[in-house]
């Protein structure tokens, strides 16, 4: 049952067509009989997964307000039913380890943030009132264990009823303001009982511990909380340095009781936690440590295990790879051509391996490797296409993501992909259309262009433009877009002519409608047109006219637009504006946690360079070492330690910069410290392993 990739992506497609006729009664009788068939029929791993957000919902995300909207509206219809919320307490939780992710320490005991604590609140609710409708699996006391060793628990169990809690009043207006935008609220219902027995003595102290007992208690066999249970155990967490702790978990009847397979995958967690941070890898050029390294992940390929963890293991190993394709220059050196024969030798083993899950929910990173080979020409055509067209065979597009999506539009072309060609009914063709026009912007621009750099351009032109005559806007805007000028490889792979005036006057259409993203569009364009500018009255035009357009966007909620306009009045030539980026709408951006950490991380650099050159404040050695740290850990990308090793160059040794950044830590502005401090950091100095 649900053991192949064509079960699993029938049964997805199915549950995607209740959803959208919202038949809830529907939706709980197939996951109840799921949950009842979990001990008999089920392979390992499968519940978790279906019962999970990233399978009932890959179109949506990151976006949480449609998903709210629509468990709430399931909660409401079905309230008996575990399922809406249990994926509603997965949701809050991830939105709290997000939000975590943006600024605070990752070490557990800090002082918490008020948006982390709320969002944790919510999940604790959610995730009470699935236990208590009786309709649960075990995935619901993972959720729980993970909450309270990472985010703290926010109320226990008092003579055996559990608080399903949630007072605003408890919440700066902050906090509730954040939580807010994303709707579903869990109302207070007061203490509720679980039938779960009463915590002991550590298990109180240690509140992890007691979800860890009870998914055991559920699910003997349960391998997954096992491995988060490692994660919890290591230094960065709980452990010691030594391992002492993960030593002995590892070595308890927990895990000795299990098969050889089931041993080796949680003894790689324990090595995974010592060599797969990219925090502690070393920079590209330092070739000795980088071969290290290497060798000891493919040491762990080598390793007896189930499919899926194998699956995992080589996805695990091709990042690694794909992390040290470039040096810090971004360009080709010594090492390029080894890791990436060794990506393309990684997606040659997972062909032959049988792991439907993987595929189902991680095919397009694949494809992604793929692409990023072919577009930077790191490894032989030939070959690559040869790999591509082994993918295309054993998945048939048949995954979650909207590149899948955008795969399966082209099989039914009439020349194909990749030598899949395959005819389907109208009403699929019409479903795949709406998961590309629901799809978030940045997920359909990235599969488009890596559907470009596989060599597809001109037969996605064709899909695309047909789906714009029909109405689509999201095709109708990547391809103005694409003629604008955005992408030159996807224009002359598409065999577009470069028009302006017709992108424009698109991007103008969509934008008198009310989409926010068609203006960002706009404006993006505009910035590019006045790079080619020369004339002071013309810029100053376009700078005006970029500017109104972020502001409309951004008040419309559009959070890269939000970005852009920071970043545009930060960068720009009044001071006052400058000031007003800074110390406003800069702070804004990374008090948000709705953007990615590359973008944090250029944020970061933007308060570092002004820092250095004093554009808009004092200059400040500290910020600039503080934020180019903060740019650096949030992206990992090189640049930001060169501009480091630039300013630090400076100094004819390095004793007298650090010398200078603590000298300049006792003038730091009021407005700085207090945004360091609601990020969650300490105004001290970091020091970056490099």
């Amino acid at each position: 049952m649900y053991s192949s990739l064509d079960e699993l992506y029938e049964l997805q497609y199915h549950l995607h067509g209740l959803l959208k006729e919202k038949k809830y009664q529907a939706l709980s009788l197939i996951f109840n009989s799921i949950r009842q068939a979990k001990h008999s029929c089920l392979p390992a791993g499968r519940l978790a997964l279906i019962c999970s957000l990233d399978f009932l919902f890959p179109q949506y995300m990151p976006a949480r307000e449609p998903v709210h909207a629509q468990l709430l509206a399931w909660h409401f219809a079905c309230p008996e039913d575990a399922t809406p919320c249990l994926l509603l307490a997965e949701s809050w939780f991830a939105i709290a380890h997000e939000t975590r992710l943006t600024g605070a320490t990752a070490t557990p005991g800090g002082q918490p943030v008020p948006r982390v604590v709320i969002a944790n609140a919510a999940g604790f609710a959610w995730a009470i009132q699935a236990i208590a409708s009786g309709s649960y699996c075990a995935k619901v006391f993972m959720l729980l264990m993970n909450a309270a060793g990472y985010l703290g628990t926010p109320g226990g169990a008092k003579n055996g009823l559990w608080p399903v809690v949630f007072s605003v009043h408890q919440f700066c207006d902050d906090a509730l303001a954040f939580a807010r935008q994303f709707g579903a609220l869990p109302l207070d219902k007061g203490p509720v009982s679980l039938a779960l027995r009463l915590p002991t003595y550590s298990e109180t102290r240690f509140p992890a511990l007691y979800w860890f007992n009870r998914t055991l208690e559920y699910d003997p066999t349960n391998i997954a909380v096992r491995e988060q249970w490692v994660q919890l155990l290591s230094p960065l967490y709980y452990g010691d340095s030594r391992y002492q702790a993960v030593n002995h978990f590892l070595s308890s009847e927990h895990c000795q009781s299990l098969g050889l397979p089931e041993r080796n995958q949680l003894w790689r967690m324990k090595i995974y936690d010592k060599i797969n941070n990219p925090v502690l890898w070393p920079l590209p050029g330092k070739t000795y440590r980088i071969r290290r390294l290497d060798a000891h992940f493919r040491r762990l390929l080598a390793l007896p295990l189930h499919p899926e963890a194998q699956a995992c293991g080589y996805q695990a190993y091709a990042r690694f790879c794909q992390h040290f394709l470039l040096n810090r220059q971004g360009r080709s050196w010594r090492l390029t051509p080894w890791f990436a024969g060794q990506i393309v030798q990684c997606v040659t083993a997972l062909v032959k391996i049988d792991a439907p899950c993987f595929w189902l929910m991680h095919s397009d990173q694949v494809f992604s490797l793929l692409a990023l080979l072919l577009e930077n020409k790191l490894a032989p055509e030939a070959e690559i296409k040869q790999v591509l067209v082994s993918v295309v065979a054993l998945t048939r597009a048949r995954g979650s993501s909207v590149f899948d999506a955008l795969l399966t539009l082209l099989s039914a072309t009439q020349r194909g992909v990749a030598g899949l060609k395959q005819a389907l009914p109208a009403s699929q063709l019409l479903t795949l259309q709406s998961r590309i026009q629901q799809a978030a912007a940045g997920q359909l621009w990235q599969a488009c262009n890596n559907l470009v750099a596989l060599g597809y351009g001109q037969a996605l032109g064709g899909v695309l433009l047909q789906a714009a005559q029909q109405g689509g806007r999201q095709a109708a805007l990547f391809l103005a877009d694409v003629q604008s000028g955005a992408n030159p490889q996807a224009l002359s792979a598409m065999a577009l002519p470069e028009n302006l005036l017709q992108a424009q006057y698109v991007f103008i259409q969509a934008g008198e409608q009310g989409d926010a993203h068609a203006r960002f569009l706009h404006s993006r364009l505009l910035e590019r047109l006045i790079g080619r500018t020369s004339k002071p009255s013309e810029i100053t035009r376009l700078v005006l006219a970029r500017e109104k357009l972020l502001y409309q966007s951004q008040h419309a909620g559009h959070a890269l637009a939000r970005y852009d306009y920071a970043c545009a009045l930060a960068l720009s030539d009044s001071p006052e504006k400058v000031q007003q980026g800074l110390e406003q709408h800069c702070p804004a951006i990374l008090l948000s946690g709705n953007i990615s950490g590359d973008y944090r991380a250029y944020i970061a650099y933007l308060f570092a360079f002004c820092a250095l050159h004093g554009r808009g404040m004092a200059k400040n050695l500290w910020l600039v070492d503080f934020w180019i740290q903060r740019a650096w850990l949030w992206s990992l990308s090189p640049r930001y330690l060169q501009f480091r090793d630039d300013v630090v160059s400076r100094y004819p040794l390095y004793m007298l910069y650090r010398r200078r950044v603590k000298m300049h830590q006792k003038s730091v502005p009021e407005w700085q410290i207090r945004l360091i401090r609601q990020l969650g950091f300490e105004a001290s100095v970091v020091e970056v392993l490099a």
